[in-house]
């Protein structure tokens, strides 16, 4: 970060947040799918595999007793599934239930009396299991649907506890459960019924600890024999875990809302006009023949996705059935219950997909549509058809703009040996649908595949996933092969194209390259061939603004995106329980430790390709990137004083603060925190709170000095930590056993301020200041201010700007700007000094001799009499007679108020020629009679008084001009008859 003074950083972080923001909005408007969706469908094949979309990771093989045991598996009456947040895939045999460890490569077996039909690890009610049970195994068999208790973390493994929960299935296998986020549990039957599976800690009078409840969807009272002729085939839960979705065999869905706290049961309606409304929708479609339209799959969708639809529904035929459960706008209120079910778009997949062709095993989410095709065609392996978001259309910079982006979608072909059991998409990484912005190191969506044959591992490959590939398939030759690059920036835009050449280069060390969602780290040649694309490719105009590079534009798109998760969020929270104060951090250490990362990264590129990152043909463009550099500077910086104060201990330093910083800083947020003025007076009383607790612990200042500035650097380092001790030592005066005690302290606290003038905030120095005239040292408080001034303007660049007027866009405005401030700290004090008496040893005559005397700041000069000037203290001025003064009082254009006062100066230093003179142009200029006698009468005794020989004649043609205009004067005072 530049050795500048407080308000210059700020101001440059300010400027770059908003170009940051600016650009942020290519992901900040990132479209809701459904506004994308038109009547044509555009599919993109990909032919390099580096580039496709999804493609395949690892297969994982089981150990020989799973292969052998695998072979006797039947879909028809065995359960099976994984469990990703457990690492876990499972299948039942007879009473056998296989569990094995995909990443340890261990398998356990479980065994029941009975045979196992039905099996899922769902979350647990709470407050019924101890807090180390963080999921239940429910086990249903052909005679009892049992619950055991699941420890599980990635130190200990997973631990499984008996419960001593069960209840009969009464002749009903249980074999598809699922488990709300609520912890209740919905069981499908083969009675083509949902049962719900309640359990509590203790037995009642009336129940037993376990026990199973009927939901039925008809209305007669056939349900008492617990049979139906339109079976459910499905459950499903919405994302908020509060409306439960059921398909049935002649693929109607029925649509239950469960409450806000999830634990309520309201029918809300049956959809029977899928088949006829897609029909209608798509009439040409050879898909969609309603005499062989059947639903496979119904997948709730995220608000992430859209908040126009809820569920979408997949055919046989790979079809997709876009639904929405509300109505009249009730979709923007979220927590509103569902009212209907309405197909508001259908999609069917690319022209490959022929009316003869099956799909199985499917599943959407978030705009990925995974599906096998035709699985029982081959004996030894099952293709999976993809499609995904092509992201090139939805984020380009012109589309995102005008909000007129159109879908389209990679579609994808995918081999994998074995027949496919099972398919899911890992729960344990967050993933967001514009992949664009998210940064390499969190992993990307993972699929997984329970085979014949064991585990095989799919990722959906982000753009930076492509690049990445792209660049390692090289092996450094990037140079040479530039054409495919600019392929790839043109899809995705160069701008983005930037971006991810820059998430790579500065991609933290922390990247997790071990298990199942592990991404490759950043070699040398990686960011290598990304720098030689960032000097070549990325110096085409913007697309945004033509007045920059994409360069920068990427740049700053970059530098959102590494911020944006924390940019917003409040620095701190406290309990809301009325228990004693306690601040905590909003923050984690290891989201910090890792933007830390990642700017100072960027910062020494920036350093090391000043080329591209600091200098530009573009003068607008070249004072950005400066300004970008030092916001990366900075909030690395701030970020790591934020680490150091949580590691420290933040609750005892914020309650160090005044009351009033402490309710400011209860709501700032961390963008405010660094890039406003208000924001920076909170930062310094953050620094002076921290210092003052790290002296409370360590009494030696060189040790302070060190701890902080190998912490916290020039965010707070030595000079906070002099500027606390020199303040401490102003305050210890007002205690001192004498006047020669009191100055010596003073004296020395001033002395090392000076030494920190730079980099003394403006408030900070008032209140200073003011303790100096407290304690009857106005002198010091001059001197104070004035170091400060000089500091951030040595060699007085600003005379020449007041000299010229100060036009607005002369690069000095930004250093007087900064100057500002200190001058009203010493007009203030000179002020106060003429309307009250000061206390000895200090007089008014003194403090205006300190602040003039020695004077090269002519611009200080001026701003102060033009203050004066202002407040009717010109005479005090004329008493005075400081440096400047006859310059600032005789400057064009001519002004009445400085004329006036110009004349006084002449006549008090008896230059009675140019006052004489003076005056009597001072009567021209006025039409009130009796100024004009007054300065005329004025002018002619000045004029008298001129006694050089050589002066005379000019003196006596003066005085007749002025007799002849008191004549004129009294000639309009003579009353008419």
């Amino acid at each position: 970060m530049d050795n500048g003074s407080p308000e210059s950083t700020i101001t440059s972080v300010h400027k770059a947040a908003s170009v940051i923001e600016n650009r942020g909005n290519l992901d900040a408007l990132f479209p809701d799918l459904r506004n994308t969706f038109n009547d044509s469908f555009s599919y993109i094949s990909t032919k390099k595999e580096h580039v496709q979309p999804v493609a395949l990771k690892e297969s994982i093989i089981l150990p020989a007793e799973g292969l052998e045991s695998i072979r006797h598996f039947d879909t028809k009456t065995n359960a099976a599934g994984i469990a990703t947040a457990l690492n876990r895939a499972y299948y039942s045999i007879k009473g056998h239930l296989y569990i094995w460890d995909y990443v340890e490569r261990k398998m356990t077996i479980h065994v029941e009396d009975d045979d196992i039909v039905g099996v899922a690890f769902v979350p647990p009610k709470a407050g019924i299991f101890a807090p180390e049970i963080n999921h239940l195994l429910i086990i249903s068999t052909v005679r009892e649907v049992k619950i055991i208790a699941v420890s599980y973390s990635a130190s200990s493994g997973l631990k499984v506890f008996k419960t001593d929960m069960s209840t009969n299935t009464s002749g009903i296998n249980m074999k598809t459960i699922t488990g709300t986020k609520f912890g209740r549990v919905f069981m499908l039957g083969t009675d083509g019924n949902v049962w719900d599976l309640d359990y509590r800690r203790e037995e009642t009078w009336f129940s037993g600890r376990c026990s199973k409840r009927l939901h039925t969807i008809r209305n007669d009272m056939l349900f008492l024999i617990q049979t139906t002729t339109d079976p459910v085939t499905q459950i499903a839960l919405s994302e908020t875990g509060d409306v439960l979705y059921q398909l049935t065999e002649n693929s109607h869905i029925h649509v239950t809302y469960l409450g806000v706290d999830g634990q309520s049961y309201k029918d809300v309606l049956t959809y029977k006009d899928a088949a006829e409304r897609a029909n209608e929708s798509l009439r040409t479609s050879k898909l969609l023949d309603p005499r062989t339209f059947k639903i496979v799959s119904i997948n709730p969708t995220s608000s992430a996705e859209s908040k126009s639809y809820h569920l979408v529904a997949i055919t046989s035929t790979g079809c997709r059935l876009y639904l929405s459960h509300h109505k009249d706008n009730q979709h923007l209120k979220q927590d509103e219950a569902p009212n209907t079910l309405t197909l508001s778009h259908v999609r069917h997949p690319d022209e490959s997909i022929l009316p003869t062709d099956v799909f199985s095993h499917t599943l959407y989410k978030d705009g990925l549509f995974v599906g096998v095709k035709n699985q029982n065609q081959k004996p030894t392996e099952d293709t999976i058809v993809t499609y995904s978001p092509d992201l090139g259309s939805l984020t380009t910079p012109k589309i995102i703009m005008t909000g007129t982006s159109a879908y389209k979608e990679f579609d994808n072909l995918l081999k994998v040996p074995g027949k496919i059991i099972s398919i899911v998409e890992s729960t344990t990484s967050p993933h967001r649908i514009n992949e664009l912005s998210t940064p390499y190191e969190t992993p990307g969506r993972t699929l997984l595949a329970l085979t014949t044959y064991g585990i095989v591992v799919l990722i959906k490959q982000r753009p930076i996933d492509m690049l990445y590939r792209l660049l390692n398939s090289t092996n450094g030759d990037t140079a040479i092969r530039l054409q495919d690059y600019g392929s790839f920036f043109q899809h995705f835009g160069c701008i983005n194209g930037v971006s991810l050449c820059l998430g790579l280069i500065c991609s933290p060390s922390s990247i997790n390259n071990t298990g199942i969602n592990s991404v490759e780290p950043v070699t040398d040649v990686i960011t290598g061939s990304a720098k030689v694309l960032l000097e070549t490719l990325g110096q085409t105009l913007s697309d945004l603004n033509p007045q920059f590079t994409s360069r920068h534009d990427g740049l700053a798109l970059f530098v959102y995106r590494a911020i944006n998760s924390i940019w917003s969020k409040p620095l701190v929270k406290v309990p809301s329980n009325g228990a004693s104060v306690v601040y905590t951090s909003t923050l984690s250490s290891t989201e910090l430790q890792n933007t830390q990362q990642i700017l100072k990264k960027l910062n020494i590129l920036m350093t090391e390709k000043p080329n591209c990152f600091l200098r530009s043909a573009y003068k607008e463009e070249e004072e950005s990137l400066k300004n970008m550099k030092e916001l990366v500077a900075y909030m690395a910086e701030g970020l790591s004083f934020v680490e150091y104060m949580i590691k420290t201990g933040i609750s005892n330093i914020v309650q160090g603060m005044k009351p009033e910083s402490q309710n400011r800083l209860k709501t700032i947020t961390l963008k405010d925190l660094l890039t406003t003025s208000d924001g920076r007076k909170l930062a310094n009383d953050l620094s002076y709170a921290l210092v003052d607790y790290t002296f409370s612990k360590y009494d030696n200042t060189g040790y302070v000095v060190d701890v902080l500035t190998q912490y916290c650097k020039s965010f707070c380092g030595a000079n906070d930590v002099f500027l606390y001790k020199a303040t401490k030592q102003i305050y210890a005066a007002r205690s001192a056993t004498n006047t020669t005690q009191a100055r010596s302290i003073l004296t020395e606290s001033l002395g090392l301020l000076k030494k920190i003038a730079l980099h003394i905030p403006a408030d900070k120095a008032a209140e200073i200041v003011d303790d100096f005239v407290y304690q009857g040292y106005p002198v010091y408080g001059v001197e104070l201010a004035l170091s400060c001034t000089e500091a951030r303007d040595p060699y007085h660049t600003t005379n020449g700007f007041v000299e010229l007027g100060c036009p607005a866009n002369d690069a000095r405005a930004k250093i007087f700007k900064s100057k500002q401030p200190f001058y009203d700290i010493i007009f203030n004090l000179l002020y106060k000094s003429i309307a009250s008496s000061l206390v000895k040893p200090d007089s008014k005559r003194e403090v205006f001799r300190s602040t003039f005397t020695g004077c090269k700041d002519q611009a200080f000069a001026y701003y102060v009499f033009e203050k004066f000037t202002e407040k009717g203290l010109g005479p005090e001025l004329i008493n005075e007679s400081p440096p400047y003064l006859h310059e600032f009082l005789s400057r064009t254009p001519f002004d009445y108020e400085r004329a006036n006062l110009l004349a006084t100066y002449y006549k008090n230093k008896g230059r009675y020629e140019e006052a004489a003179i003076t005056y009597f142009n001072l009567a021209r200029e006025t039409n009130d009679t009796s100024k004009r006698t007054a300065f005329l009468i004025e002018a002619s005794n000045c004029a008298r008084c001129v006694t050089a020989p050589a002066k005379q004649y000019d003196m006596f043609r003066l005085k007749q001009a002025i007799d002849q205009n008191l004549e004129e004067v009294r000639g309009q005072n003579i009353p008419t008859q």
